[in-house]
């Protein structure tokens, strides 16, 4: 019976999303303190969402003020 060779796994090649090339041409990236006050609110407000969502319970509605006790 006749088996194929074997050939050593090649490691995934990493798409570089970023190339340093780019990088002097990029904007600086804001710090958090030095975002506005309601994209802070919007974004942590998203992201909990998304990790409530993603344990299996149930989400906020979009808009609610996150006091449901």
């Amino acid at each position: 019976m006749h088996r194929p060779r074997y050939r050593p796994r090649r490691p995934d090649h990493q798409l570089d999303l970023f190339p340093s090339s780019q990088a002097s041409t990029l904007l600086p990236v804001p710090g958090w303190n030095d975002l506005p006050e309601q994209t802070r609110q919007a974004v942590t407000g998203l992201i909990s969402r998304l990790l409530v969502a993603h344990v299996g319970g149930t989400a906020l509605q979009p808009g609610s003020d996150g006091d449901e006790r």
